[in-house]
């Protein structure tokens, strides 16, 4: 295969090729479970940039996470080295490429008005620079090396690098570069291109529908709507008198609530901002959007321009959209927020998939496929499922039915009963081990009493750790793996627990506690009874589906090669239960005694190691 970057094939990447060049011929859509270690990659990319290649089409590899990207760049590189010629470029938030210092410290909206206020009024240097800049990029770059090098030549490395992207075949970005109508319309302006010549390509796909309901969510609080009035205080009384009531408002229907949540009518919103107006919605915008520019001139942030892009949001019509107040706390002080969370990630997705020319949604824990093609408003796309091509024997996978984190039956002592099964289980190996929770505030209520009984060092995940941080801390943990091993806490769906590989014996065990369920409040519930008159399967696709993907992405760290050896504990009596057990892998074993398990599964592994040595050796001495 000319475009295929590698030697040989590996064990099931050849179906799952034959599938991606079935998917571009045909124009379709194909959902496809594609385990580790299969070569999701460059089973895609190698056919993909083939038929772009031949029928002028653009590839848009859309993952998640940047830290994805470096894998994409690889892979194409390798594709670039065989003497296939064809450019590419990678793209992150326009704020994150920027060279300005304090610019990532500025939220999406903010930047954006910024950056285009410097780039009319000619006041950005680099901006200035780009567009007298004749230059192109001769080589695939990653985009930290691309933001490094274009920075230091005193060029934009967002507007240079999308200069470039006119003649590139491929385009690595993130979800909203696409799936943002805004983002997506300006991208493909400045590059020239067509959502109907576009092959998507996307990622740890599991991740889409919750990113997308994400994307079209948005909230404002009383907090906010203070801070707004301050703004607008300098700028227009009347405007400022308006927030002002519109904060007083929200304060006073959420202490009629019963409880920490309830309900709000799209209507009342409109109805308290318009009696609270001497003028039409439209020009209260208007002049908000006045005021938040003033306000960037200096300040860069706006509260005001907040508040509308809120107002924007909450008009919008769909019935795919939950609103409700919130009871939330600051710092020890009570507010209230004002929410408008979008239940279906169809009503962008479906649109998009069809419109582009192909689409290939890929995952290691797509499933079940069905799920992904309802919630994406895809019906008819293709739906394949393959084969892992690691041996099964280098793994155990374990669930101990003897704890919970069930929130009814969350105490002293049930934490001090699963950090004791824990620390048997890390005690037991000489190796590096992952304990996942499913938050941040039970990791720390167990982490106490792992503590005083580990005889390992323990590494701790906390909230907003700096890249750099969550870097120097996986390099430290690493290095246990030849010195008795090391513990992590970290939490699933955590910095740790996807999106980081952790190949050879740099991880070898894994405790999942607990089942990350989604908090049973009013989003959620809503959710839930939205997929069930719409699918008649809310339960699954909007509660006990989503925690086992989060589970399995978790758990998969410790096997990333076909010679990766691990075992896999799943820690709470509620996995074998039928909601469940039919999700997880059909070679799970249900034990009390994991540390015999655990101990069997190494020494047999230690027995194998040797033997193969052994071999190794004599085959050698036979060859001299």
């Amino acid at each position: 295969m000319k475009f295929f970057p590698y030697a040989q094939v590996r064990k099931h990447q050849d179906a799952f090729i034959k599938d991606v060049n079935e998917t571009l011929e045909k124009k379709k859509i194909l959902l496809a479970n594609a385990p580790t270690g299969i070569g999701k990659t460059a089973a895609v990319l190698s056919p993909a940039i083939e038929y772009a290649i031949k029928h002028d089409k653009t590839i848009f590899f859309l993952t998640p996470r940047h830290t994805q990207h470096k894998v994409v760049i690889e892979t194409l590189r390798l594709i670039h080295e065989k003497g296939i010629n064809f450019s590419a470029i990678d793209i992150i938030g326009k704020k994150w490429m920027c060279a300005i210092p304090g610019s990532t410290n500025l939220n999406s909206t903010d930047f954006s008005q910024l950056c285009k206020q410097l780039r009319e009024n000619n006041a950005c240097k680099y901006y200035e620079a780009s567009k007298k800049n004749k230059n192109v990029l001769t080589e695939i770059l990653h985009v930290e090396e691309a933001v490094e090098q274009l920075t230091e030549q005193g060029l934009c490395p967002y507007y240079t690098t999308i200069a470039f992207a006119k003649k590139a075949k491929v385009i690595i970005g993130d979800y909203y570069h696409v799936f943002s109508e805004n983002t997506r319309k300006a991208l493909f302006k400045h590059t020239e291109k067509e959502l109907k010549d576009a092959i998507l390509i996307i990622d740890e796909a599991h991740n889409l529908p919750g990113r997308i309901r994400e994307l079209l969510s948005a909230r404002t609080s009383n907090l906010s709507l203070s801070l707004a009035f301050r703004e607008a205080q300098k700028y227009n009384k009347q405007t400022a008198d308006t927030i002002q009531q519109i904060g007083n408002a929200l304060k006073n229907k959420g202490d009629t609530m019963h409880g920490e949540e309830g309900l709000i009518h799209r209507e009342w919103f409109l109805q308290e901002l318009e009696e609270s107006l001497t003028t039409t919605i439209e020009n209260f915008l208007i002049t908000l959007e006045k005021i938040a520019e003033k306000t960037r001139e200096n300040k860069k942030n706006s509260y005001c321009g907040a508040l509308a892009d809120f107002i924007e949001n909450w008009m919008t019509q769909h019935e795919e959209y939950v609103r409700f107040i919130r009871r939330e706390s600051f710092k020890g002080k009570e507010y209230y927020s004002l929410n408008n969370n979008c239940l279906s990630p169809a009503i962008i997705t479906s649109n998009v998939l069809k419109s582009s020319h192909s689409t290939i949604l890929m995952s290691g824990t797509l499933q079940p496929l069905e799920m992904y093609a309802d919630l994406l408003g895809t019906p008819n796309a293709i739906l394949k499922k393959y084969e892992s091509p690691f041996p099964k024997k280098n793994r155990t996978i374990l669930i101990v039915p003897e704890t919970t984190t069930k929130y009814s039956k969350r105490s002293e002592n049930e934490y001090k009963n699963i950090a004791e099964k824990c620390v048997k289980i890390i005690n037991s190996q000489k190796v590096n081990t992952a304990i996942f929770f499913p938050s941040y505030a039970l990791k720390n209520d167990i982490y106490q009493y792992i503590r005083d009984t580990s005889e390992k060092t323990i590494f701790i995940e906390r909230q907003n750790m700096t890249k750099q941080e969550k870097t120097e801390m996986i390099e430290k943990f690493k290095k246990y793996s030849q010195n008795g091993g090391a513990t992590l806490l970290g939490v699933i769906s955590g910095n740790f627990a996807e999106g980081i590989d952790y190949p050879g014996e740099f991880l070898q065990m894994i405790i999942v506690v607990g089942i990350p369920l989604a908090k049973p409040n009013l989003n959620t519930r809503a959710i839930i009874q939205y997929y069930q008159n719409s699918f008649g399967k809310g339960w699954e696709y909007g509660y006990t589906y989503p925690a086992i993907t989060k589970v399995l992405q978790a758990s998969g760290r410790a096997i990333r090669s076909e010679n990766d050896k691990g075992a896999i504990i799943l820690l709470d009596e509620r996995y074998i239960h039928e909601n469940y057990l039919p999700s997880l892998p059909e070679d799970v074993e249900i034990t009390t005694k994991p540390v015999e398990k655990i101990n069997k599964f190494f020494n047999k592994n230690i027995i194998e190691n040797n033997y193969e040595n052994i071999n190794k050796n004599f085959e050698t001495k036979k060859i001299e």
